[in-house]
């Protein structure tokens, strides 16, 4: 929730993105303008199915989202720590959802770019090996 001035000052809504990777932009913009807190429990549940436009646009909105957070970052608008962390997590998300459609090879590029961002983290390699067995074993 946020107050209709928030809006007016860091922008609004911009539906040239797709849902997912427009909320991301908005929730930056906002991040650059106001302090905030974020919960971490559930204020709503929504309905998620095939027909979603976050479940047919999925790699897309990966791609997008990817770009919004490396504009970002290479306009020294978002901390390089805090740019890191949030790539690596939606990688290694990616791979995840790669894993869930069978896109192994997709998984697997995922698992290892997120490693480029914490070289020191073994959850990378898990995930990677992950995908490896899983091709293996035929699943």
């Amino acid at each position: 929730m946020l107050r209709r001035e928030c809006l007016v000052v860091s922008g609004y809504f911009q539906d040239t993105r797709s849902f997912v990777d427009g909320d991301l932009d908005l929730m930056l913009r906002l991040a650059r303008h106001f302090n905030a807190i974020i919960l971490y429990e559930p204020l709503l549940f929504r309905r998620l199915h095939d027909g979603n436009l976050t479940t047919l646009n999925w790699i897309r909105s990966h791609e997008e989202g990817i770009a919004i957070i490396n504009s970002y970052l290479n306009d020294k608008e978002l901390p390089p720590n805090l740019a890191r962390n949030v790539l690596f997590r939606s990688h290694i998300h990616f791979g995840e959802r790669c894993l869930f459609y069978k896109k192994r090879g997709k998984a697997i590029k995922s698992f290892l770019k997120a490693w480029e961002y914490k070289p020191m983290s073994i959850v990378p390699l898990k995930k990677t090996t992950k995908a490896v067995l899983y091709f293996l074993s035929g699943k």
